[in-house]
């Protein structure tokens, strides 16, 4: 299990997607403002993303 800032989360993923042309429509994984769930996302993945690449922001 991983508990994670929710608000800080959904922020950098807005900026994100908007940074990269994506179009986020509200549904049961995205509330614009307050939350942003990617249910295949694993854990691990946002750790070697940012060895890869550093931040999302």
């Amino acid at each position: 299990m991983c508990f994670i800032d929710g608000e800080n989360l959904t922020i950098k993923s807005q900026a994100f997607a908007k940074k990269k042309g994506i179009d986020l429509k509200e549904g049961p994984h995205f509330k614009n403002d307050v939350y942003m769930w990617r249910p295949s996302a694993r854990p691990i993945d946002v750790i070697l993303y940012q060895r890869r690449y550093g931040s999302y922001s």
